[in-house]
């Protein structure tokens, strides 16, 4: 019988002997400059939220054609992302995944 040391000293030894080898590119990179320091200083326009109450009426709409009714109570503005607030009816069950 094969202990478990013998048996994890084999797996080493399988392990080096079938090493993957990555083949090296022929491009030539002698010529390749790194990026300017200034295209990190580059400074993107504020989030737009865009029409919020529209968007809210949007997600209300589109829940009820599902017959979900809900109450759209606040939205949340941040700088990428807006965060909308529903309350459904009493009576409907919410599950998270």
């Amino acid at each position: 019988m094969i202990s478990k040391k013998e048996d994890r000293e084999d797996k080493k030894e399988d392990l080096k002997k079938s090493e993957i080898t990555i083949p090296t590119s022929n491009f030539d990179n002698s010529k390749w400059q790194a990026p300017d320091f200034s295209l990190l200083e580059h400074s993107q326009a504020p989030a737009d939220a865009g029409d919020v109450e529209q968007n809210a009426r949007t997600i209300k709409d589109t829940l009820s054609e599902f017959n979900i009714e809900v109450e759209m109570e606040s939205a949340n503005i941040g700088p990428r992302v807006t965060q909308y607030t529903l309350v459904p009816q009493s009576g409907v069950k919410v599950e998270s995944n």
